[in-house]
């Protein structure tokens, strides 16, 4: 066979070795979802790169045959081939025989494994990854051919592969766990918004959802001291009162104080009455007894996906939260479980909005005392520890109970100050990364 000729089988060869190569990345790499969406669209040849994924051990094995047939037959034909050429080569130095028979195979040998690594592999597995799915389409029916003619030897090695993996403890692909764990999706989330495949408010509603699996209701509860209640002995004028005041549509049901809560009421149901009792000037026949719908009452620990579940099995909008003692420690609304996926929601009356947390400049932020500590530890990247609080407020009430408005607590390189406190629960805290020059000595040492 002449050098020619050779060297042409042999790149023939490593065309089709790198097609196996090529089909072999492809298959691992395509993603089924969007093979879902040719097929809905009618696409045939995605239907059945499809179904080579549904059956990807045996597609594997095909590529690995034709991968294996195809280096053996490099090897057998490349060899001698550029042996033959580099022996023509040398051949005309004035060199020792032996010298030359050395180089001729060195090089011959180098080159080979060089022009195998980078065309039949390295850039095949490059083209295979950057172009998936337009390389999928073409592949799908050739490799399909080869797979039906190498059937019967492609079951016999998948069947003996399998006994020897089984033989030794290791699942075959079709065993394998290939599920994705939660940590794998927040770094695929977090690599496409780096990459712009998803925008910030995307990437914030999968965080928001991973989040929500873990936090308990009262991470989210309107506390005991701020909840808006209606007395059970009020009057329909003292109730309408309550509602010009605070613009709820819900309002839990009191008897002497807010540990009895007995059920909730609608405002829309008080309006109607109210309107009534106008028109007929009954108002003083009016009972407040008559409106109370049962009310969810949960410990303050369940899980904010338990209580979901509860309120939509139970129709009910509104949850009251009790602590180990069973006195009530808050209330939760639907929407409160809703905003911690979706973000805020303002209402009609909600004409402002306090922001959790703004940047007031270089190194000085503001935040809401009623903040996750959790929330805090993921902005800054300290370890505050919650044990016994979730909101920052109580984390420093819980570390002086007396702390008044401008004192501060000094955290490893931060410092909290307390901006705004009402009565005994802290409002808004200012964080610094650097000291300022006005600060005193630091209220406690870093931890």
């Amino acid at each position: 066979m002449s050098i020619t000729t050779g060297l042409l089988l042999f790149f023939v060869i490593l065309f089709v070795s790198s097609f196996f190569v090529m089909s072999e990345y492809v298959l691992v790499r395509i993603r089924p979802s969007r093979l879902d969406f040719l097929i809905e669209d009618g696409n045939k040849t995605a239907k059945l790169l499809k179904n080579m994924t549904v059956k990807l051990d045996s597609y594997l094995s095909a590529t690995q045959l034709g991968v294996t047939i195809t280096s053996l037959a490099l090897g057998w034909l490349g060899d001698p081939t550029f042996k033959h050429l580099f022996d023509t080569l040398f051949g005309n130095l004035p060199i020792p025989k032996a010298a030359e028979t050395i180089m001729s195979f060195v090089v011959s040998f180098t080159v080979l494994t060089i022009i195998q690594v980078i065309i039949g592999e390295l850039v095949p597995k490059n083209i295979a990854l950057s172009r998936t799915e337009k390389l999928g389409m073409r592949i799908a029916k050739p490799l399909n051919i080869w797979y039906r003619v190498m059937f019967p030897l492609i079951f016999i090695l998948n069947k003996t592969a399998n006994a020897i993996s089984k033989a030794i403890g290791m699942k075959t692909i079709g065993e394998s766990d290939d599920n994705v764990s939660e940590e794998e999706l927040r770094l695929i989330m977090s690599q496409s918004l780096k990459s712009g495949e998803i925008n910030r408010e995307e990437y914030q509603f999968v965080e928001n959802v991973f989040n929500f699996d873990e936090r308990m209701a009262r991470e989210i509860m309107v506390p005991r001291t701020e909840m808006a209640v209606i007395d059970f002995d009020m009057t329909l004028n003292d109730i309408a009162n309550v509602v010009q005041q605070e613009k709820y549509t819900r309002y839990p049901v009191m008897k002497e104080d807010k540990d009895s809560i007995i059920g909730i009421i609608n405002t829309k149901e008080i309006f109607a009455a109210f309107v009534q009792a106008v028109q007929t000037k009954t108002e003083n026949g009016f009972a407040v007894s008559e409106f109370i719908r049962p009310v969810i009452t949960v410990i303050e620990t369940i899980p904010i996906k338990e209580l979901l579940v509860k309120m939509q099995k139970e129709h009910n909008q509104v949850a009251i939260l009790v602590d180990e003692y069973g006195g009530t420690s808050g209330l939760v609304s639907m929407e409160d479980i809703v905003e911690e996926i979706v973000g805020d929601i303002s209402d009609d009356y909600e004409t402002t909005v306090q922001p959790e947390f703004i940047s007031l400049g270089e190194n000085h932020y503001r935040i809401s005392a009623r903040m996750l500590i959790d929330d805090v530890n993921d902005l800054f990247g300290v370890d505050i520890d919650n044990e016994n609080v979730d909101t920052m407020g109580g984390w420093m009430l819980n570390k002086k109970y007396d702390i008044t408005v401008g004192e501060e607590i000094k955290f490893h390189n931060y410092i909290f100050k307390v901006i705004q406190k009402e009565k005994n629960s802290i409002d808004v805290i200012d964080i610094f990364t650097a000291k300022p020059t006005n600060v005193a000595e630091d209220s406690e040492d870093d931890e």
